[in-house]
């Protein structure tokens, strides 16, 4: 008996259903929790769109005075002796001058170390290339003369180019009258044939 009383003490209790009533008001708690995040949602979405309005109007009004100066600019535009007119050269002068000043001011100077590397640097790179560009010189100069070297020179003597430029215009003569020949042989002359080519 002591040991059915254990066991029915183990045994787990069973759950009662939940009630409709209980079921119902966990409902109600839901909808309500998910109607207050909607309401904050919407809250914070008006709160930026109020934000982004203000925005466009500080915008307008920037653009309102932009709208002036471009309406004082388009006035000098119409009125030819407004815009054609120059300041006076002192005041151009003036400008100029403050202009350079402002960028004096924008520009970085190095320091002394950065131009003592620098002017090193450069002193290296120009003794680099001046003595590569030596030795690149001097090989060129040695292969031209190693090629002059293998090449047969011929020594010209005046008197046989004399003699050659003579033959070769007799050659010329000889070739000259062997075309008029030639010609002649097709029963053409050359006082007809300047005629036909119209006085050469």
């Amino acid at each position: 008996m002591a040991n059915k009383k254990k066991k029915k003490a183990n045994r787990p209790k069973p759950v009662a259903p939940p009630s409709t009533d209980k079921l119902a008001k966990d409902k109600a708690e839901f909808e309500a929790q998910v109607a207050e995040e909607q309401s904050k949602s919407a809250a914070k979405k008006e709160a930026k769109s109020v934000d982004k309005g203000k925005e466009k109007d500080k915008g307008k009004e920037k653009d309102k005075g932009k709208g002036k100066t471009v309406i004082k600019s388009q006035a000098r535009a119409k009125d030819p002796k407004k815009s054609n007119k120059k300041p006076n050269i002192f005041r151009r002068f003036a400008d100029y001058i403050k202009q350079v000043r402002l960028e004096i001011k924008r520009t970085t100077w190095p320091t002394g170390n950065e131009v003592l590397n620098m002017t090193i640097i450069v002193i290296v790179a120009l003794l680099f290339f001046g003595t590569f560009i030596f030795l690149i010189d001097l090989v060129m100069v040695r292969l031209l003369n190693l090629y002059g070297n293998l090449v047969p020179t011929i020594e010209a003597d005046p008197a046989a180019l004399a003699d050659a430029a003579t033959d070769l215009a007799e050659e010329a003569d000889d070739a000259g009258t062997a075309a008029v020949k030639l010609l002649r042989g097709f029963g053409l002359d050359l006082q007809s044939m300047r005629t036909f080519l119209g006085g050469v």
